[in-house]
């Protein structure tokens, strides 16, 4: 079998990013999996929504081991018609995930689409995932490491060595038994059997990552930045950021309708069916309850949708409120038309009976009936206006100094930011590179591990005003709490908004 080809990016793919995505799905198209009851999962949990992307190098096998090769033109169109390129991690769950649903794309269409796999590799991690443990280093004592372990990163580098060298057949289903066989923390001794099992040549592999696994690495290391890659998993298809549902239908309706494929399967293809939305907001809340993002996101999840905006002052909103029971705002609403669309599976397990519709769990928490302790008005009409209002007695914007207080019983400099997080969340992942940058340009941030008891102790005085995911940001000086990433809007790391808000904290 000829080797795989490597495809160089154009300039328009220079900002793609990362993205995480839920994997959690509802079976069929039926309504008995949805919840019954509320509760208020992060906001930033929800509208995760993954993502791939794409190797850009060419190797090649020769007796006398593995060399270099010039960089070869795209396959001619008559011969492969797209490519897809997938960014992902060996053993990230999300990343086994999309493997999986680009095997069924492989099976439909990949006698005239290329899928082409890169691996994913920091310069750091946290102080606690250093070292041999997770990281190899050049000459230079450059690091290149793996969120998952050293056996992680080995196995990244022995599935590109099957692509490479025995093409991407070879690879789904390499990579497919080592997803089912083996497991992070055993890869390196669990390999063997299954590629024998498979009939691959182990020798070559083991050669190939003896020779050229750091090269591998190197080269997949320098792509991800330059791409700004940083979560598994993430996909483009012909340079171009895929944002759509992480389905094989889906996939293979955006190839046979945005990039015009010309194949069979597209002769099979069904038509999304809209899916209606109601917004329900309180202009009164102003950006503590911006959606802004989460509605974007929803229409790349439901690319066929319409959507309608209320506002909770006028008659129509106070009625929506009252029917649907919804306690706290803002609030998004589905009809029934959202069984009927492959987004279902993204959105299904934050779903609640509302009234006639089925309200999305986003973890709002602005209650329309109560008093707004900063705007000068008698929300309530006790005649008490503000802090004056018991409403407002426990409040931050009443309590000014209490997280000052809090930071200084913990022992933190005034212009401290703490970054709450925890390990195996992908948007903590997202975060963590530009948290580590503003602390090497000096800026002082308080990382708390979640997972850890004796870190996790320093947020406790804070608790009664933090949301219950990860991650947060925390700044005691102006009693501000920011829950979520910062992430743009194509889920990469947005540092300028994380910089700015940083800023702001510090400013007072």
């Amino acid at each position: 079998m000829s080797k795989p080809k490597r495809k160089e990016h154009n300039d328009k793919s220079q900002d793609a990013g990362e993205e995480a995505k839920s994997q959690a799905h509802v079976s069929g198209k039926g309504r008995k999996n949805v919840a019954k009851k509320s509760m208020k999962p992060n906001f930033w949990a929800i509208i995760a929504i993954a993502e791939f992307a794409i190797i850009i190098f060419l190797l090649f096998y020769s007796p006398g081991g593995w060399q270099p090769k010039e960089r070869e033109q795209p396959l001619p169109a008559a011969e492969k018609q797209a490519s897809i390129e997938v960014f992902l991690m060996s053993y990230c769950g999300y990343g086994n995930t999309a493997e999986e649903m680009l095997y069924e794309v492989h099976k439909q269409v990949g006698d005239a689409v290329e899928i082409i796999p890169r691996y994913i590799y920091y310069g750091s991690l946290s102080e606690d995932r250093m070292g041999p443990d997770y990281c190899i280093e050049d000459n230079e004592k450059e690091t290149y490491c793996s969120m998952f372990g050293i056996q992680d990163l080995n196995q990244g580098i022995r599935e590109e060595c099957v692509y490479l060298d025995f093409g991407p057949d070879e690879w789904f289903r390499f990579a497919l038994e080592m997803n089912t066989r083996c497991n992070a923390r055993n890869a390196d001794t669990c390999w063997e059997p299954v590629a024998q099992d498979l009939g691959l040549d182990v020798a070559a592999i083991k050669r190939c990552q003896a020779e050229r696994g750091l090269e591998i690495v190197k080269d997949n290391f320098e792509v991800t930045q330059r791409l700004g890659v940083t979560g598994s998993p993430t996909i483009f298809i012909n340079n171009e950021r895929y944002t759509g549902q992480r389905t094989a239908d889906s996939m293979v309706r955006s190839l046979c309708s945005e990039f015009e494929l010309s194949h069979d399967a597209c002769d099979n293809i069904t038509e999304e069916p809209e899916v209606r939305m109601i917004a329900l907001n309180d202009e009164r809340c102003g950006a503590d309850c911006d959606i802004t993002v989460l509605i974007a996101q929803l229409k790349q999840v439901f690319p066929k949708n319409s959507i309608s905006y209320v506002d909770y002052m006028t008659d129509e909103g106070k009625e929506l409120y009252e029917k649907t029971g919804a306690e706290f705002l803002p609030a998004v609403f589905f009809e029934d038309s959202i069984f009927d669309s492959e987004g279902i599976s993204d959105v299904g397990p934050f779903l609640v009976e509302a009234g006639d519709y089925y309200m999305l769990l986003i973890g709002a928490d602005f209650d329309p009936r109560k008093e707004i302790c900063d705007n000068g008005i008698d929300d309530t009409g006790n005649g008490l206006i503000d802090c004056e209002d018991p409403d407002c007695a426990d409040t931050l914007v009443c309590n000014p100094d209490l997280f000052s207080e809090c930071a200084a019983e913990q022992g933190l400099a005034p212009e401290t930011v703490i970054f709450y997080y925890s390990d195996g969340c992908p948007w903590c992942t997202l975060m963590k590179p530009g948290v580590e940058q503003l602390k090497e340009e000096g800026y002082l941030i308080e990382s708390v591990n979640a997972g850890i008891a004796e870190e996790a102790a320093i947020v406790e005085c804070f608790r009664d005003y933090m949301g219950t995911g990860v991650p947060q940001f925390i700044c005691p000086k102006t009693a501000d709490i920011r829950p979520g990433a910062f992430a743009d809007m194509s889920q990469n790391l947005d540092m300028d908004a994380l910089r700015a808000w940083v800023d702001a904290c510090i400013a007072g």
